[in-house]
């Protein structure tokens, strides 16, 4: 009979036990920007790099998430973001090939900007997100 592990504090949920990417003990928060949100999950919100994390673990009387169910979830996010990112590069070359023929330029500096900014709340990362949306909307620049 295999031993369960207890709860270690190393690098990652091998499903004998919750393993964290940081130290329990560890006072400096994870590096992703969030709070736990009403299901347990990375929710994306205004992030203080001084505010202080709590580490949430699990102990051994607590049942064990249901990854599977989990993991299903994920998949019909990713398919749910993966249509509204494509209707959304339809709509971005549509707008801008009706600016185009109006004798306008092919981007609008201001709106691009009002994208990125909208991101932010994700951190680094969604400014990386917001370059990706335009670049896939309106083309790569300098062409």
């Amino acid at each position: 009979m295999m031993k369960r592990c207890a709860w270690p504090t190393s690098s990652f949920f091998t499903g004998t036990g919750l393993r964290l990417p940081w130290r329990a003990s560890a006072t400096k928060p994870p590096r992703s920007p969030g709070v736990l949100g009403p299901r347990g999950f990375v929710a994306a919100q205004g992030w203080d790099s001084h505010q202080s994390r709590e580490v949430v673990t699990m102990n051994s009387t607590e049942a064990a998430p249901d990854i599977d169910a989990l993991r299903e979830e994920i998949d019909h996010l990713d398919a749910e973001l993966l249509q509204m990112v494509k209707r959304r590069v339809e709509i971005s070359k549509i707008i801008g090939a009706a600016r185009m023929a109006a004798g306008g330029t092919r981007i609008v500096h201001n709106r691009e900007i009002d994208v990125i900014n909208r991101y932010k709340e994700l951190g680094p990362e969604g400014h990386n997100l917001a370059m990706i949306l335009l670049k896939l909307g309106r083309g790569p620049l300098g062409r």
